[in-house]
């Protein structure tokens, strides 16, 4: 799913043309089949997510050629339920709710307290190597590690933290 975007721009996705309430991309790998769409900056807006997770799987599936369980088949006759007494078809369902907005912030904090580990470990490691003092600039704050080993084993970790200065673009 996530090539989508890139097909779309090169043109060579494939639109699902029975589901005609919003654009929905055919996504295809070996059996497995899934729809993507890119999502409105008003339904962004909605659910506080930035740009960047504007593409959205709305389902996946397996494809069964000439089969009633098909899964492109069986989304549309989904959105064809979901659309009753309308007139067409209505994938509003497959779209994401607070609930995926939550998760994906919750996974991002996850992903930025584990790169924030790292990079922190690689500060000290490096200073634990030559007893030198090395900086990260982390969401606008500097990192400072300065480790000092003595003979008998035993070290010693001075380290900061601090508002960088506005003119400092550099950022990790």
């Amino acid at each position: 799913m996530q090539k989508t975007p890139d097909e779309v721009r090169a043109g060579g996705a494939e639109p699902i043309r029975s589901l005609s309430d919003r654009l929905w991309w055919k996504c295809k790998t070996s059996d497995l089949r899934a729809i993507v769409t890119k999502l409105t900056p008003a339904e962004l807006a909605e659910l506080g997510v930035p740009e960047s997770a504007a593409w959205w799987g709305g389902a996946a599936g397996v494809r069964r050629d000439d089969s009633a369980s098909d899964f492109y088949r069986q989304i549309q006759a989904q959105a064809g339920r979901h659309g009753r007494g309308t007139g067409k078809p209505s994938t509003g369902h497959l779209l994401p709710h607070q609930v995926d907005a939550d998760r994906l912030e919750a996974e991002t904090v996850a992903l930025a307290v584990e790169a924030t580990r790292t990079i922190v470990l690689g500060l000290i490691a490096r200073s634990l190597l030559d007893g030198k003092a090395y900086a990260a600039i982390l969401s606008g704050h500097i990192i400072t590690a300065l480790v000092r080993a003595e003979e008998g084993g035993e070290a010693y970790l001075a380290s900061d933290l601090w508002s960088a200065p506005r003119r400092c673009g550099v950022s990790l």
